[in-house]
Order: structure tokens, then sequence, then C-alpha cells
């Protein structure tokens, strides 16, 4: 007995589902749409269904939709986690910088050709 080819599963874009929703809902046939995306008449009802309830987040593969559809709560602790890692990574860079500072004070300060002083940096 001869192995059944697996059809390998087709990624669909976001617009393209919506729009096919959207010529359902303006009238035409699912059947019709469907025949003419190449997808069947299961999936466009699906994406049918999905999309009043979650938005254009039903449209989204399973596990993206996971992350666009999460509780305010959810969203907030994200969000609070993702500054506190920038306030780390600045608080890493600031002390970068003042130690950089620190050095390049120390450094001894050379006298301009002319054989003045050097440029305390403010103007007279």
């Amino acid at each position: 007995m001869a192995k059944k080819k697996r059809k390998k599963w087709t990624h669909y874009g976001l617009e393209f589902k919506i729009g096919a929703i959207k010529r359902v809902a303006a009238g035409e046939t699912v059947t019709r749409v469907a025949r003419e995306a190449g997808i069947t008449r299961g999936v466009l009802n699906r994406w049918r269904k999905q999309y009043p309830e979650l938005g254009a987040a039903g449209c989204l593969p399973l596990g993206a939709r996971k992350e666009a559809v999460a509780s305010p709560v959810e969203m907030a602790a994200r969000q609070i986690a993702e500054l506190e890692r920038k306030v780390g990574q600045q608080e890493v860079e600031i002390g970068f910088l003042k130690r950089a500072f620190e050095r390049v004070k120390e450094l001894p300060r050379r006298k301009n050709g002319s054989g003045g002083s050097a440029s305390t940096g403010r103007l007279r």
C-alpha cells in the first residue's frame, strides 16, 4: 500500500485572512471565497468564527494568539518586566560611563601648543 502524501501546512498572512472574512461578510458565499482563495470552507469558517470573538488576534497562529490575547494583568506584567530589563541595562551603561569619566578626569592635562594653559572649557 502506497503512503499518502501529507499536505504541507500553509501559513496565510493576517491581511489575507481578514480579506477573505470581509468578502464573506460583504455577501459573497463561503464556498466561492474559499475556492478562489485556495482554502477549504472549514478553514474559512474557523477564521470567521474566531474573528468576532478575538478580533485580528483570532486569525493569528495559536502561539502568537496567546500573546496577543493576554489579559490586562499579563500584559502589565510583561510591560513591567520589559521596563525593569531596560532600567537594568541603563544602570550598567551609567556605571560604565561614570567609570570612564573618572578615568578621563585622572589623566594629566596637556598644555596646548602656544605655551598657554590648557582650556577649561569656559567661554570668556
